[in-house]
């Protein structure tokens, strides 16, 4: 169940705020969705995955499951090979984390 941003409450998503600090609660977001497939559409995961996170305030791991769950949902296959997606998936973390390479 999501939380409150502000208060850290378990709230649902179906309610438009939160009934411990009365803040307003963020509902999913379709514009996020289409961002995300257009995204991937194009071959780009990690930005994908980026922009995921950083609208969502998840963890990497989270806002990774959420982006490939958004794939299979519209058949889109984000499986890739080789030297590259590896480099492009060490930066990202590099990035996220904040350290230099």
């Amino acid at each position: 169940m999501p939380k409150c941003r502000f208060c850290d409450y378990d709230v649902h998503p179906s309610i438009g705020q939160c009934p411990q600090c009365g803040a307003p609660v963020d509902r999913p977001n379709a514009d996020l969705e289409q961002q995300v497939r257009l995204l991937l559409d194009q071959g780009q995961k990690i930005a994908a995955v980026k922009l995921y996170k950083d609208q969502k305030g998840v963890s990497l791991l989270e806002a990774k499951q959420a982006v490939e769950s958004l794939a299979a949902k519209y058949g889109l296959d984000t499986r890739r090979a080789g030297c590259l997606g590896v480099s492009a998936a060490v930066v990202l973390a590099a990035i996220v984390l904040g350290t230099t390479i």
